[in-house]
């Protein structure tokens, strides 16, 4: 019964075998090894004091039982105080090292530059939607001229500026000129209200993708009314796929560094209830080994004194 409560506690510890193991569980478990441990500990609690009357009682191979499961006992006992000494060293000095300034040092940096990855793309794709918009504000009275050539200069400047899209639409959604990829602006995706109004201000609005594969830049035209100019480009998916684990894998690690002391202190009270079980397990066969070996002996005493009278 010890060993399966210290198993399953183990279990429930490690999240092996359970889905989501609750701390209501994990309380439980611990309070059945608890329990199971008392009882051990009368067990051999009873057997120490028969012993010991025996021992003063002068009862025959009393002493050579005494030796015989002191023998044992410290046999048993010693290897697994040893190793739930180390393990619980082991562990805690684990614990140390995956939250040492170095490993901290390195996930932060790795998340330092992912975040500037993200950033650069969208200041480039910022200066680029500004130099787009300007060209075009400065020489509108030419490529006013026709369609075709608003369009084969936008297609110039995507391709210049290796841009995937661009498009220039007024307020009312009415597509002038547009490269690259389509923009579904009249059929769900819609451009957000904060960055037209951040354009309309003047500025330029950066918008990422739901998906965030890619960056878009919106500007208003100064050279058409309410006008305005929205250009984009993919960003590699391999390298989003990096920042996306790397994202995930700062928050799992701020998580446990969080949870760093209860962690500790979980498995800590895990090893001594284990540890404990196990010695007292321990004690109970060598004094039971020590019994089977020293009665045959009493008896034969005992039978050679009844001769002797």
């Amino acid at each position: 019964a010890s060993l399966v409560s210290g198993g399953a506690t183990y279990a429930a510890l490690t999240g092996r075998g359970f889905d989501e193991p609750s701390s209501t569980l994990i309380i439980v478990l611990l309070n059945i090894d608890v329990f199971l441990l008392l009882v051990l500990t009368l067990l051999i609690g009873r057997r120490l004091l028969r012993l010991w009357v025996a021992r003063k009682s002068g009862v025959a191979g009393s002493r050579l039982y005494v030796r015989l499961a002191l023998l044992f006992g410290v046999m048993a006992v010693v290897p697994a105080i040893m190793m739930a000494v180390f393990s619980a060293l082991f562990f805690t000095l684990g614990v140390q090292s995956w939250f040492g300034e170095r490993v901290s040092t390195a996930i932060n940096e790795a998340a330092a530059v992912a975040r500037a990855y993200l950033s650069e793309h969208q200041q480039v794709i910022r200066a680029d939607a500004l130099t787009v918009a300007n060209d075009i504000n400065r020489q509108w009275p030419q490529l006013s001229q026709g369609p075709s050539v608003l369009n084969n200069y936008l297609s110039t400047q995507a391709a210049f500026r290796g841009l995937t899209e661009a498009v220039i639409f007024t307020s009312d959604w009415k597509v002038i000129a547009k490269t690259g990829y389509t923009f579904a602006l009249q059929s769900g995706e819609q451009i957000p209200f904060e960055a037209i109004a951040q354009a309309n201000l003047g500025g330029v609005a950066v918008v990422t993708g739901e998906s965030s594969d890619r960056v878009r830049a919106l500007v208003k035209l100064d050279a058409y009314p309410a006008a305005y100019l929205y250009v984009g480009r993919f960003i590699d998916a391999r390298v989003l796929g990096h920042v996306s684990r790397t994202a995930a894998a700062v928050d799992e690690y701020a998580t446990l560094e969080l949870r760093r002391a209860d962690i500790e202190v979980s498995f800590t009270l895990l090893f001594s209830v284990v540890a404990l079980l196990l010695v007292v397990v321990a004690i109970w066969f060598g004094l039971t080994l020590a019994s089977r070996m020293a009665q045959p002996i009493a008896d034969l005493i005992t039978a050679s004194e009844r001769v002797g009278h």
